[in-house]
């Protein structure tokens, strides 16, 4: 995933798809991953998340596409 935001919306599909039945733990396992991921469960052991977690970074820039 590129951004947070992408990896953010996806789990969000997946545990929506989980809801609806279509493979419930195996979606529900990787979007749980995917928000652990961000706020912290990463090589770096940082959020990714401004002002959440440990480390969290603290000049943000965002680039436009």
């Amino acid at each position: 995933m590129t951004c947070d935001c992408i990896a953010a919306n996806a789990a969000f599909i997946a545990l929506m798809a989980a809801e609806l039945g279509i493979n419930p733990q195996t979606n529900t396992e990787w979007a749980e991953s995917q928000i652990h991921y961000m706020l912290g469960d990463n090589p770096r052991q940082s959020s990714y998340v401004v002002g959440f977690g440990n480390n969290p970074p603290k000049n943000p820039h965002h680039k436009s596409r």
